[in-house]
């Protein structure tokens, strides 16, 4: 226990006691020396002079501060928490209170979960048409177009002429012009009595003369636009055109089927 023993209370038990041999070894604190001067001062029962205050001594012996300054500085660090007491029983239950004021607004609550889709309401009105947007970055480069590079009649069986279309690419494709069918052949005239000659009977009609392509040829360039005529055997003409690609950017041709072909040697073209 005395390791727990201050040198105030060393000093203070010493002066009360008149043992010398628990003094505490010098120098002495300020505590200390006015314990002494308090020891020191007459019994009651004797004549006694006014001394100084603790707090006059304290100053005297170097104290620097207010008194309220040098009261703080004798206060000890805190003890030990005591040990936690056992738990007490349940009181009784109160009375009930006077009903209080009320009280301030709570905070904001959490978000709530999400409500069911609600019904699809009517169409809005239009808005104002929006300003212009920037002009977009420019595209990237198309393919090379493709074009007709060459027509030509390259076989002929009976009445069907084929002809070959070769393109720009190399590509070719083929399409066939039927000429007119040979006329008929006319009635065998009557067989004549026997006996005298018969008459020779008359020649029959000679059929429509056919009609086939005698030349196919670039007669005209607009823009993308280049225009083919193809003259048939009978001096008609007729005229198709092709759309070639822009300087080879996103490219398109106008491909013609056998049946369009035959359609404008008919009278259905330009």
């Amino acid at each position: 226990m005395d390791k727990d023993v201050t040198r105030e209370e060393k000093y203070l038990k010493a002066i009360l006691t008149g043992n010398k041999t628990i003094m505490p070894d010098p120098p002495l604190t300020r505590t200390e020396e006015l314990l002494k001067q308090i020891a020191e001062r007459p019994r009651s029962d004797e004549a006694g002079y006014d001394g100084l205050s603790a707090y006059e001594l304290a100053v005297n012996h170097g104290f620097m501060g207010s008194e309220s300054e040098w009261l703080e500085s004798l206060k000890g660090s805190d003890g030990v928490d005591g040990a936690k007491g056992e738990k007490g029983d349940k009181g009784d239950t109160g009375a009930t209170g006077a009903k209080g004021d009320k009280g301030d607004t709570g905070a904001t609550g959490e978000k709530g979960a999400k409500g069911d889709k609600g019904e699809k309401g009517d169409k809005g009105d239009t808005g104002e048409r929006g300003a212009k947007g920037e002009k977009g970055a420019k595209g990237d480069k198309g393919d090379d177009g493709v074009g007709i590079s060459n027509i030509a009649k390259t076989s002929t069986v009976g009445i069907v002429d084929t002809y070959t279309i070769t393109m720009t690419d190399g590509s070719t494709s083929q399409f066939d012009v039927t000429k007119g069918a040979k006329g008929e052949k006319g009635d065998k005239g009557d067989k004549g009595d026997t006996g005298a000659t018969g008459a020779k009977g008359a020649k029959g009609d000679t059929g429509d003369t056919g009609v086939g392509i005698a030349d196919i040829a670039k007669t005209n360039t607009s823009g993308l636009i280049d225009t083919y005529t193809i003259t048939l055997t009978d001096g008609t003409t007729k005229t198709f055109v092709v759309k070639n690609g822009a300087d080879g950017s996103g490219g398109e041709i106008e491909t013609m089927t056998q049946e369009e072909m035959l359609d404008i040697l008919n009278g259905g073209g330009n």
